[in-house]
């Protein structure tokens, strides 16, 4: 397949809703690296812990609509490690959810310092540990060979090791055309977030509160950039609108993406224009 070809493929399945649900879990809004760019914006966030009681509600009424079956589930922050019932929260996402994948996505910093009870909570809820490699100083080896010897899927979700860091263009002023930010979006249709009772389409939209407080901006979320799931009353809508541009959209300048090299967050709002 040439390469022109495939681009256009891959930018038509944006617009094509996916057969069963899945979605991303902040259980921190903080984390212990903060890198540079972060598409969370982790290092301007509050240190923040997911309510579990509220996180449980909501899981019932998304196991309502579907059964319990999704696709996947992605467990991640910030950083979710830093959360003293980490290992509750991966119980309760396998309880409603028992049908399907649940990634944990960590640094892995905190990784080789977690106890036996983590590890058998993970094998035993068939959890996978997914780290993104970062250029820092962590035995990547040691902590594969100790989740074989435990029995507990591991991959990596991504790797920074090598190629920088791609960052995402906020454009202040919300001139974009949606459907343009839509196409080169990379989060298109592939990372919706669970918050509040609400699903977001991608992270940006979910956590752009913590990017107009740090920076005293105002870009603007309305009722079209998110889906209440208690309003909702089958599937296939949140699937149909996860596959749409939403009016958020105008703020991305996604095709002005660009790579740079990973470091540490200096906290500076050129990291994010």
């Amino acid at each position: 397949m040439d390469k022109y070809r495939k681009e256009v493929i891959n930018v038509l399945a944006k617009f094509v809703p996916r057969k069963t649900i899945f979605f991303d879990v902040i259980v921190t809004e903080h984390c212990n690296l903060n890198c540079k760019g972060c598409g969370s914006f982790c290092p301007i966030s509050e240190e923040e812990y997911i309510d579990i009681c509220e996180l449980e509600r909501d899981y019932a009424r998304l196991a309502k609509l579907t059964d319990g079956v999704m696709h996947h589930i992605n467990l991640l922050g910030g950083e979710p490690l830093l959360h003293k019932n980490i290992e509750k929260i991966m119980q309760l996402t396998r309880k409603y959810f028992p049908v399907g994948i649940i990634n944990l996505v960590t640094n892995a910093i905190l990784l080789d310092k977690m106890d036996e009870s983590f590890w058998e909570t993970c094998r035993t809820q068939n959890i996978c540990i997914c780290p993104t490699k970062y250029p820092v100083k962590i035995d990547y080896d040691f902590l594969e060979k100790k989740a074989k010897e435990r029995e507990v899927e591991y991959r990596y979700f991504d790797d920074m090791t090598e190629g920088g860091w791609t960052h995402k263009v906020m454009d202040l002023k919300g001139s974009r055309y949606e459907n343009c930010s839509f196409m080169y979006c990379v989060n298109a249709n592939l990372c919706p977030v669970l918050k509040h009772g609400k699903l977001y389409p991608c992270p940006t939209v979910a956590h752009i509160n913590k990017f107009n407080k740090a920076f005293g901006v105002d870009l603007k979320v309305c009722q079209g950039d998110y889906i209440d799931i208690y309003k909702v009353k089958k599937q296939e809508k949140i699937m149909k609108f996860f596959a749409e541009p939403i009016p958020f959209c105008r703020y991305c300048n996604t095709p002005g993406l660009r790579k740079e090299e990973w470091g540490i967050s200096q906290r500076s709002i050129s990291e994010w224009t």
